[in-house]
């Protein structure tokens, strides 16, 4: 489109050193310009931040979900599924619920949740579509402050069916270097590079909708650019430990933007990381036939709890789950 700004003149506030910043960070000098953004104002009403601080040694993988205040009967039927903690014995999980606020009247039947299954974060935002990115950096926050022992975070919708032994797998050898002898899937495995790893269905060369009637709508004023940079779908992605850090702090210093796989997208740019596509991430129709749960590492279309205990169910018994 002819008024678009060419991708190949991408720019993003703040224009800053990115390199340095984040060494200025690490090494805790105050760095040469200010953050932008407002994500450490807001307020954890529930902060659990016993979570990973009582795991005596290193949590293997986090299972951040983002999940809607009444959505009780998708998180119970997680907590039944693949989000059970102790499916693996010789590996580390812990699973937290990522809430926003609500009314008054339903504050005391989250208290009553959280007092009995531990599993609960919640902040003091509007929980909302377009405040997704909110939702989502608060994770990232949560992890990044409470949960520096994950190893790897993947954070994923609550209507989505996850496959840990399959996720368990690809975070050991995501690259998929060589065979991974099924009884070592748990083992640790030498990264490539600088050890950063954001993954999942990636779109490399995505166009911004300029139809006002699309709720994904943007306007040149909001996003000119005839492109957006490579970005992972975010109903389920994986992050390793740097990784995180790296996304969290660039954050901070990065205008907002409303849609939260756009968002990552602009800041892993400017932390000059790059996305891992694999098809094992599957955000369109939900799978139907056995065979389509095979690798698979999440699929989304699992509103329904008990299609998603069921559907767990029969592919734990397939050791696909």
């Amino acid at each position: 489109m002819c008024w678009e700004t060419s991708y190949a003149q991408f720019t993003y506030p703040l224009e800053v050193d990115v390199p340095e910043l984040l060494r200025a960070l690490e090494d805790g000098r105050t760095p040469a310009v200010q953050p932008i953004n407002s994500y450490e104002s807001y307020r954890f009403k529930i902060r659990n931040d016993r979570k990973c601080a009582d795991v005596n040694g290193t949590v293997r993988l986090l299972l951040l979900v983002k999940s809607a205040l009444n959505h009780r009967a998708q998180r119970d039927a997680i907590r039944r599924s693949w989000g059970f903690e102790s499916r693996f014995s010789d590996v580390v999980i812990r699973r937290i619920f990522m809430l926003g606020a609500g009314k008054p009247e339903t504050q005391d039947e989250v208290d009553a949740e959280y007092a009995r299954h531990r599993d609960i974060v919640q902040a003091d935002f509007v929980d909302a579509y377009y405040n997704n990115t909110i939702k989502t950096m608060l994770g990232l926050r949560w992890a990044f402050q409470h949960c520096q022992k994950a190893e790897f975070v993947l954070c994923v919708d609550d209507d989505y069916y996850v496959s840990v032994k399959n996720l368990l797998k690809f975070i050991r050898n995501p690259w998929g270097l060589s065979a991974v002898d099924s009884e070592e899937e748990n083992t640790p495995a030498a990264f490539v590079g600088d050890g950063r790893l954001w993954a999942g269905y990636v779109f490399a060369r995505s166009r911004p909708m300029r139809h006002r009637w699309s709720k994904w709508y943007l306007s040149l004023d909001e996003y000119p650019f005839s492109r957006f940079p490579p970005y992972v779908t975010a109903g389920a992605f994986v992050l390793s430990q740097p990784a995180l850090v790296d996304l969290y702090q660039v954050a901070q210093y990065t205008r907002p933007f409303r849609f939260d796989d756009i968002f990552l997208a602009i800041v892993a740019r400017k932390a000059g990381l790059q996305p891992l596509h694999s098809d094992a991430f599957r955000f369109w129709g939900r799978p139907e036939s056995p065979q389509d749960f095979e690798g698979l590492v999440a699929a989304h279309g699992f509103s329904d709890p008990e299609l998603l205990v069921r559907v767990w169910e029969q592919q734990k018994s397939r050791g696909q789950a």
